[in-house]
């Protein structure tokens, strides 16, 4: 069974919020995966504040460690991305799993 992964980027969070990111980070993770984790796409949130949301695919939940491994690996585009948010996605419904100071809590996705 596949498990969907939103990442948050806010703009206002990046040193350098560079729109590359929204290929070059799934990238990144789709090779650290080894192909386990896929890029379903991305879309923007102009809920509080503007945010970039991309949408992965993974083969299990524990495939999480593979996207946190990314996040913690060093700048990307001169951005330290590990405290992006990432969340389990259900129904359109998001659970943030990382970074810790969000878990349990939640917020909805627009229809896409």
């Amino acid at each position: 069974m596949s498990t969907s992964f939103v990442l948050k980027l806010s703009p206002g969070a990046l040193e350098n919020p560079d729109l590359d990111l929204r290929y070059d980070l799934p990238d990144a993770i789709a090779a650290q995966s080894g192909g386990r984790i896929q890029t379903n796409g991305y879309d923007y949130d102009d809920g509080v504040g503007p945010s970039l949301l991309l949408f992965l695919v993974a083969q299990a939940p524990g495939d999480l460690s593979l996207i946190l491994t990314v996040l913690d690996s060093g700048p990307m585009l001169g951005n330290d991305l590990r405290e992006t948010p990432v969340a389990v996605e259900d129904g359109g419904i998001c659970s943030y799993v990382h970074p810790p100071r969000l878990v349990g809590t939640t917020f909805r996705l627009r229809k896409r």
